[in-house]
């Protein structure tokens, strides 16, 4: 999980990770309730379509075509958005009771990959962060990923998106196998080498 943070900050491991908000578990349970009823509906039509008699061919055919992936894909991805909101909560349980243990390790950006909305908006980045060790990371390296809260208007500039070299400070328990790991990185557009060395703040998020 990648943060973006102004100058100054990284002296303490970050309070909470950065999650979209989800639903919850009764909103869940009504959403799950309602695909359920869908999906035997669905296939009680498409069924009831080719046993009928007075359905033709093409008609279930175009039945069967457009109604089935509703199923298919629909369940799958359901499933797929409870288990990914089971992570991110059990997650946000051992950063909420282990993160002021956090260790602080320090990385290099050496990849980055960014996304766009049409309005030039930073819809998504990742960055690959070498440098770590070995000992704690597995090949020395970990990837992150960060998006936009669109409720909290905190979009990016491709600008402020930290390219290859800019430096990356990564949080992790010690001691906890499956602690989650914060990368924590700096928008090069509010800082500029100072002469002699140092930094410049221009303003900060």
């Amino acid at each position: 999980m990648a943060h973006l943070d102004g100058p100054g900050s990284g002296r303490e491991a970050p309070e909470s990770l950065r999650y979209r908000r989800r639903m919850n578990a009764r909103t869940r349970t009504v959403l799950h309730l309602l695909a359920a009823t869908g999906s035997i509906g669905i296939a009680g039509l498409v069924a009831w379509a080719w046993l009928s008699p007075q359905i033709r061919l093409d008609t279930a055919l175009t039945l069967t075509v457009f109604l089935v992936p509703w199923v298919v894909i629909g369940g799958p991805y359901l499933m797929h958005l409870a288990a990914s909101a089971r992570s991110e909560r059990h997650a946000q349980e051992l950063w909420r009771d282990h993160g002021r243990r956090a260790r602080r390790f320090a990385g290099t950006v050496t990849d980055r990959d960014v996304r766009t909305t049409d309005e030039g908006q930073v819809s998504l980045f990742r960055v690959r962060v070498t440098g770590l060790p070995a000992a704690v990371f597995p090949g020395g390296e970990v990837a992150a990923a960060w998006r936009p809260f669109p409720r909290a208007g905190d979009y990016l500039l491709q600008s402020q998106v930290p390219g290859a070299g800019a430096p990356a400070r990564v949080w992790r328990v010690p001691g906890l196998p499956d602690s989650p790991v914060v990368v924590e990185l700096t928008d090069p557009t509010v800082v500029t080498p100072a002469p002699g060395g140092g930094e410049v703040v221009h303003g900060g998020d």
